[in-house]
């Protein structure tokens, strides 16, 4: 998605700066093309009216050349007029005439040069354009006519070109946003994910269909690729497994994932595998507001998850991340390993006084300093056994609401905090083959005397069908 926004945003920051840089340049030639119409009209309207006034001005008729100039001054476009003698003093002005705008530097220019000068001004009105004509009896310059024309309509049309675009523009961006996102979506984005969905499929050892991934012609070679790819792996991993089967009776030849697999199948029939463990093989957390993902340290993960990935099945854990719960549905089961899901990673949710009594006192504090011949005493606590029990019992209640309707589940109980299991699964189904390690050393006789609860923990383990120590001497 961060994609698909990226390339959707390019396209229309792009989009709006070529629209921009066009709106900027229409808009530069639209003022010039509405000055200099207006800059030529006034000259010719100006022409036009010292015809008109030169007369009356010459005669000394003021009042005459006051009538013409309030006239005159009707037009809607025409902003004021104003006459001036030889000394550029006012002789006749319009009423609408601001006094601001009887420039009289102007003015005094223009007679000093005989010749017509305008000028684009700010007035408390608007914008407005002020020329100014030379007044000629013979050939001296006499006077001068002012005329003020309103520029307004020149900023209007201006900013009509400039929202006219914008709003073109809002519309583009709409429609290239839309047209974009789905063409990406649909045309890219949606093929190339079946694509890998079906590339996982395949090497995780599934089924997959090979005709969706040349639904789209450009696709074409790299799906034929795929294809070709598919077919080699599917036989490579034919050959391994033929080569495991052959394997299974030499003692002496290496476990791989292959031979693992037709372990399953020969000896135990693809039964479902289930395994009980205090620490999960993946853990979800929340970092700088992103979850992620992790394996934790320990020997019982490095010795379980290969097996798990191999033979699939389903791993019951307590689920210790801040992200667990958000990452998992609402039974608290996920797909791992994430990126590649081989088997069903169930987490338990136990609380903070639960955990506290049944892993850092029972667990960490009795029998793991008890078993280890710490030089520390064990501490045992009833409320911290009371604790052991309920979370054993949680993880034994899970499991067999896991394995109902399952015959002969193969369950697999992990170290020292899951002692009681064994014999709470056996109690409930008596079929369940159940099989316990024991991660840690085995204490001697004397120490394992000084539990209050040696006896209860002793038929917790021997409830299971094969217990496993890490030497024969324990």
């Amino acid at each position: 998605m961060k994609h698909l926004s990226f390339i959707t945003g390019s396209a229309i920051l792009a989009l709006t700066l070529v629209v921009a840089v066009f709106t900027f340049f229409q808009a530069n030639e639209e003022q010039l093309s509405l000055s200099t119409d207006l800059q030529y009209r006034t000259r010719v309207l100006a022409d036009s009216l010292g015809e008109s006034v030169g007369p009356p001005y010459r005669a000394h008729a003021t009042s005459s050349v006051q009538k013409i100039v309030d006239r005159i001054s009707d037009n809607d476009r025409v902003a004021g007029l104003a006459v001036f003698d030889s000394n550029a003093s006012l002789v006749a002005s319009s009423s609408a005439l601001s006094a601001g705008l009887a420039d009289m530097s102007l003015v005094a220019s223009v007679m000093d040069s005989d010749s017509g000068s305008g000028a684009f001004v700010s007035a408390p009105s608007g914008r407005v354009y002020v020329f100014v004509s030379p007044l000629h009896e013979e050939d001296r310059v006499v006077g001068a006519l002012m005329i003020v024309q309103s520029a307004d309509y020149i900023d209007e049309a201006i900013a009509n070109v400039w929202v006219d675009n914008l709003t073109r523009l809002l519309i583009q961006i709409i429609l290239v946003g839309v047209v974009i996102f789905a063409l990406v979506r649909w045309v890219f984005f949606k093929p190339l994910s079946r694509m890998v969905e079906f590339m996982r499929s395949v090497r995780a050892g599934e089924a997959g269909s090979e005709e969706s991934n040349g639904e789209h012609a450009f696709l074409l070679p790299l799906a034929s690729e795929i294809s070709r790819m598919t077919t080699s792996l599917q036989h490579a991993r034919f050959v391994a497994g033929q080569e495991a089967r052959l394997r299974l009776e030499k003692l002496d030849s290496p476990w791989t994932a292959e031979r693992l697999k037709e372990f399953i199948k020969a000896y135990l029939r693809d039964r479902p595998i289930y395994v009980l463990s205090n620490r999960e093989p993946y853990v979800h957390q929340k970092e700088d507001g992103e979850t992620a993902w992790s394996v934790p340290a320990g020997g019982v993960v490095t010795a379980l998850e290969p097996v798990m990935e191999a033979c699939g099945g389903m791993w019951i854990a307590h689920g210790s991340g801040s992200a667990d719960k958000e990452t998992a549905d609402k039974d608290g089961k996920i797909r791992v390993p994430p990126d590649e899901p081989k088997y069903t990673l169930r987490r338990l949710w136990i609380g903070k006084r639960d955990l506290r009594g049944y892993y850092a006192g029972f667990s960490n504090e009795a029998l793991w300093p008890l078993c280890h011949m710490a030089h520390i005493r064990p501490i045992f606590r009833e409320e911290d056994w009371r604790a052991y029990r309920r979370v054993n019992g949680l993880f034994a209640k899970t499991l067999l609401s896991e394995i109902k309707g399952v015959e002969r589940p193969i369950v697999l109980v992990q170290d020292y905090h899951l002692a009681l299991v064994p014999a709470m699964i056996k109690k409930s189904r008596p079929d369940a083959q159940v099989a316990m390690f024991w991660h840690v050393p085995w204490p001697s006789a004397a120490q394992f005397a000084i539990c209050p609860w040696r006896s209860r923990i002793l038929e917790g383990i021997l409830g299971a069908d094969v217990v496993g120590f890490h030497t024969q001497h324990y």
